[in-house]
């Protein structure tokens, strides 16, 4: 279940003016994710919660979400 995001490293020192978004379409049995560092896309997939009900289910999302952060 615990799943690292793979992002390509970038080997430039961060400006004031970049960021970077983990974008999320959550749903109780399926979870899409992408990572982007400004407008590009640096890592995408999904996550599928294996629960017999939605309570199981969405707290195995919320622990790949805590194991991403991490």
């Amino acid at each position: 279940m615990r799943e690292r995001l793979k992002v390509k490293e970038n080997n430039h020192k961060k400006k004031r003016s970049e960021y970077r978004v983990l974008a999320l379409d959550q749903a109780t049995h399926y979870t899409g994710w992408a990572v982007f560092n400004n407008k590009d896309l640096m890592n995408y997939g999904t996550f599928v919660a294996k629960g017999e009900n939605e309570i199981e289910r969405c707290a195995q999302v919320k622990q790949w979400m805590i194991s991403l952060i991490e």
